[in-house]
């Protein structure tokens, strides 16, 4: 019931007039044991479906000590850090968490999950239309999606 309200609610949006948005969400990576949040905010253009946002977000396993933060645009990803290791300006967001992961010696993942993961941190800085719920993936568990428009 909550996804059907959500999807009416951006129908109903229109693409008539310009508004901001905020996306908070949770996704899990259940092979890959990879708990992803970010929380994205933007600005859909009048006319438009989608828009352009920043996402913050950061990625939590019981398997590593430290969490793993990141910034991403639909274009590319700003910065990924965990601990010593930094990434910046890089171009995918899949490529660029695999790498970070290989450098912390953590290697129990699923490549086709981290895939997956890196098209629903970037559809998400679209905007609410862009951004995955229930239903939409195929390996990646949506735990909460939540949005605001203004």
């Amino acid at each position: 019931m909550k996804n059907l309200i959500s999807t009416l609610l951006i129908i109903l949006m229109g693409c008539n007039s310009e508004y901001e948005f905020e996306t908070i969400a949770s996704y899990q990576a259940e092979q890959s044991n990879l708990s992803t949040h970010l929380t994205v905010v933007g600005k859909v253009l009048s006319g438009e479906d989608l828009g352009e946002g920043l996402a913050d977000g950061f990625i939590t396993s019981e398997k590593f000590s430290d969490t793993i933060h990141f910034q991403a645009t639909p274009t590319k990803v700003l910065t990924l850090k965990y601990k010593n290791i930094e990434m910046i300006n890089q171009k995918s967001f899949a490529p660029t968490l695999l790498q970070c992961l290989n450098q912390m010696g953590y290697i129990d993942y699923n490549k086709e999950e981290l895939e997956e993961l890196g098209k629903i941190v970037r559809a998400a800085t679209y905007g609410p239309k862009g951004t995955f719920l229930k239903g939409q993936t195929k390996l990646i568990k949506v735990q909460d999606v939540t949005y605001k428009t203004f």
